[in-house]
């Protein structure tokens, strides 16, 4: 919330009306709450509230049923720079991504995490390069709370093309955003998961989006 312009989507395709609950993690440490009301077999768009400070801000959707969630962000003079991604049914211990780059001439790479659980955690970033080198870094994530890593920015990690396994001890989701330097084009992709889901912690028809505003 701040640079970007973030739209939320949900679609009910129940027979009834639902009252989605939000869960804002904010990446000052506060966790907001709201609701939403989505009618019957219909879908609904909403903005992040302007009560909300600003900054990085992901999010938990929660309905009595299934829904389905997807956000879109828009950013730059002129809206040049956006994406969109769905949100994940679940979080996992472990995460992986394919692609990555550092290269300065070409992308900002950053890693949106959000930490569903009760207890704070240390998100571990392993990153293999096409060099056949590995890094490592981490990442704190306060207990249902928000953090971001900078790609670019980690030691041994720059003008670099990599895949990354991001584990932790708690439930988190992780997802990836690479922008174009400047003022123009970016994407977005959620990690895959292969490591047991964690269903206890997330009521029916979850859907987690860890990042707004990257």
């Amino acid at each position: 919330k701040g640079a970007f312009d973030s739209y939320y989507t949900i679609l009910n395709p129940q027979a009834s009306a639902q009252t989605v609950s939000v869960t804002y993690r904010h990446e000052n440490g506060v966790t907001y709450t709201g609701a939403l009301s989505v009618g019957a077999t219909s879908r609904a768009t909403f903005t992040i509230p302007t009560w909300i400070p600003d900054g990085n801000v992901g999010m938990t959707l929660t309905a009595p049923q299934g829904i389905a969630v997807e956000r879109s962000m828009y950013g730059g003079t002129g809206w040049t720079v956006g994406h969109a991604g769905v949100a994940s049914p679940a979080a996992a211990t472990t995460w992986r991504f394919a692609e990555g780059n550092t290269s300065v001439t070409w992308f900002d790479t950053y890693f949106a995490v959000a930490n569903v659980s009760a207890s704070a955690t240390t998100a571990t970033f392993t990153f293999r390069t096409q060099a056949n080198t590995t890094v490592t870094t981490t990442l704190y994530v306060p207990a249902g709370g928000r953090a971001t890593l900078y790609a670019n920015a980690v030691a041994g990690l720059l003008s670099q093309a990599f895949q990354t396994t991001v584990t932790a001890s708690q439930p988190l989701v992780v997802e990836r955003a690479m922008y174009w330097p400047g003022t123009s084009g970016s994407s977005l992709v959620a990690g895959g998961d292969l490591s047991a889901f964690v269903p206890e912690a997330l009521p029916v028809g979850a859907a987690i989006i860890p990042g707004s505003d990257e």
